[in-house]
């Protein structure tokens, strides 16, 4: 049986986790964002800059979950998968 942290299982669960944690940074973005531009407060600006940093991981790591739903092998567009290289002559 299957054990839920293996690489290959609960992947829906997995993918679900870090869509709601992607949607709870977005809306600190938008608060951080709105509050920098009225207060002008550094911490503010600092933490827009945290929150994209970790909503692009948490973006990844959807589509990283979405890949292993699928069965699509994992590159990212323009990336040769290593198994399709041709071998160099």
């Amino acid at each position: 049986m299957p054990h839920f942290t293996d690489p290959t299982s609960g992947q829906v669960v997995k993918g679900a986790v870090h869509g709601a944690l992607l949607t709870l940074l977005a809306m600190c973005v938008v608060y951080n964002t709105c509050a920098w531009g009225k207060r002008r407060q550094r911490h503010s600006a600092w933490n827009v800059v945290l929150y994209v940093g970790m909503a692009a991981y948490e973006v990844y790591q959807v589509w990283h979950h979405t890949q292993q739903i699928t069965g699509a092998p994992h590159q990212i567009a323009g990336d040769p998968v290593l198994s399709e290289v041709a071998p160099c002559y």
